[in-house]
């Protein structure tokens, strides 16, 4: 039975998208390890698990909000969606890194990013 068990919820770990995981390495590489991070993937924790810090799998209300009330320092995101696109395109959020797959954006000026 736990041989059978096995068989029927594997398929409950596998990762559909290699994209999350690269995000999130990439992520996990290039945040301090006390940033909060928003990582929307339809509300799934998958892809903000992947980048091994803090944070929210869904937007709540709006980014801005979360920011300043709530404490957000970082959106990743491997969806260039309207809202993706939005901020990167707004002045005092910075593009921490941007590939066809994934970007990284900052969300506010008081963080910095460890030296190299």
């Amino acid at each position: 039975t736990l041989a059978f068990s096995w068989f029927e919820i594997r398929g409950y770990y596998w990762i559909n998208n290699p994209a999350i995981v690269e995000a999130g390495i990439q992520a996990d590489q290039l945040l301090p390890e006390n940033a909060q991070v928003i990582a929307p993937y339809g509300g799934d924790t998958a892809f903000l698990y992947q980048t091994n810090r803090q944070g929210w799998p869904v937007i709540e209300g709006n980014v801005d909000d979360m920011a300043d009330k709530m404490g957000a320092n970082y959106y990743v995101s491997v969806n260039y969606d309207d809202i993706t696109q939005g901020l990167m395109k707004r002045k005092g959020f910075k593009i921490i890194t941007a590939t066809p797959k994934y970007v990284i954006i900052q969300l506010t000026s008081d963080w910095k990013l460890p030296k190299d």
